[in-house]
């Protein structure tokens, strides 16, 4: 999928009854992912999302792209499962402003049903992983950063910390 077909997805979803949406491996982009962000996040007329896991696996979108769909979760709380693993501009791009990197901060902290967060290959270094470890919201039972290139002292690190009960489960 496109932008173009992300854009008539993300008009179908408000009348849709999906639960579970993976548009896997395609070319979103920024663009994609703020169209699905703005309407199949969105709570309906009763307050309500549908929608509780989501895949944007693969689909070329940046930190900008990850703000907006975080962003829409602040008021979300039924979405559970966010993928957006192997989007490996993300790591290049969320320190191009410190304004884009508060923006994640800020809107990861708010996802207010969020409880899996998949991160895999997408090209985090130890501190665009570190600001993600120190904003994710306190329900948060997974946070998934395989495949990213962590140091070795970060992974022994975090290792001990999620053995100690600190955080959520980190994958990496």
């Amino acid at each position: 999928i496109q932008v173009g077909g992300a854009v008539a997805l993300a008009g179908m979803m408000p009348k849709s009854q999906l639960h579970v949406l993976s548009v896997a491996r395609g070319r979103l982009g920024d663009a994609g992912a703020q169209a699905i962000a703005d309407t199949a996040l969105a709570e309906d007329a009763y307050g309500l999302s549908k929608l509780r896991r989501l895949d944007l696996s693969e689909n070329q979108i940046t930190a900008c792209g990850l703000a907006g769909l975080l962003e829409a979760l602040g008021s979300n709380t039924l979405l559970r499962g966010l993928d957006v693993g192997g989007n490996e501009q993300i790591g290049s791009v969320i320190f191009s402003s410190t304004d884009l990197a508060q923006q994640v901060v800020d809107a990861l902290k708010a996802a207010a049903g969020l409880h899996d967060l998949h991160l895999w290959r997408c090209g985090l270094s130890d501190a665009a992983c570190q600001l993600v470890v120190s904003a994710q919201p306190p329900q948060l039972s997974l946070l998934n950063l395989a495949m990213n290139p962590l140091s070795p002292d970060l992974r022994v690190r975090w290792g001990r910390s999620v053995r100690d009960g600190q955080s959520a489960t980190i994958r990496f």
